[in-house]
């Protein structure tokens, strides 16, 4: 069963547009070693022809592939992200949309890139992920995150709870899937899966100040999404013990690489 995280916010919606409204606009600067600049790369270099950014937040993928001069949409559930982006960067495509039904013709995207967007769905994954088919050409290539349901997230989880001292009153946070059930909603939408790959975001480290590089002692969003989120010495040779030792285990996120089938006519 997967398993639910819950926080002491107004629910899902609600938190990110708090978020956004408090996050600058992103540049084209994308760590292309780390999450998510790598797979942003591999999507780039991997298909040819238009490209979505379902759930594009700030606009980090969706301006690095813009100023890469691809054809991009970027679409978000926040119209406060949106808003910012088209006010920063008005020639970036940004749109107000929902995953759960996409205004876009069928077959319309020669790849698709979902990063963070599944595993802020309660329920209808399957739906999302049927809509993310619909619209991707036959041997379209999709790259998408999900939250590991794994020691290193309910760490993450425990830490958060003591922070805000959690209530009673809760509302949605966020979903964790196992491996298998993520493999398993991915196989059921008629993709096939190439891999899937377990990766850092913002490393468990940085939660404290003590363990982020120099440059980082002051946290800074904007940056850390551009730079991906650094540790000082010690703490990255830590995280890369434990990610190498036990890659399941630590890391916060996994990425699947998957395929929608050549020969698909719907």
């Amino acid at each position: 069963m997967v398993r639910m995280t819950y926080r002491t916010h107004g629910g899902n919606s609600e938190y990110w547009d708090l978020r956004w409204a408090n996050t600058t606009v992103d540049s084209s600067e994308l760590n292309v070693e780390k999450y998510p600049g790598k797979y942003t790369t591999e999507i780039v270099n991997r298909t040819e022809g238009p490209l979505l950014d379902a759930g594009c937040g700030a606009g980090r993928a969706l301006i690095f592939c813009h100023d890469l001069g691809r054809e991009v949409v970027g679409i978000e559930y926040s119209q406060t992200a949106v808003n910012k982006i088209k006010t920063h960067r008005p020639e970036v495509d940004a749109q107000q949309g929902d995953i759960m039904n996409l205004a876009f013709p069928d077959q319309a995207f020669a790849g698709v890139m979902a990063f963070g967007l599944y595993h802020n769905l309660e329920t209808g994954c399957d739906k999302a992920l049927a809509e993310t088919f619909r619209v991707m050409k036959p041997g379209g290539l999709l790259v998408a995150s999900m939250r590991l349901n794994n020691l290193e997230n309910r760490i993450n989880d425990w830490i958060e709870d003591k922070k805000y001292k959690m209530s009673t009153e809760q509302a949605f946070h966020k979903a964790n899937y196992t491996v298998s059930e993520f493999h398993k909603l991915l196989t059921n939408a008629e993709f096939v899966v190439e891999r899937i790959d377990y990766m850092e975001n913002m490393p468990l480290f940085y939660k404290f100040r003590i363990f982020r590089h120099a440059d980082h002692k002051e946290f800074d969003e904007r940056k850390g999404r551009a730079e991906g989120y650094k540790l000082n010495w010690l703490a990255d040779k830590a995280q890369r013990f434990l990610s190498a030792g036990f890659p399941r285990s630590f890391c916060n996120i996994m990425v699947a690489i998957a395929r929608r089938p050549e020969g698909w006519g719907r």
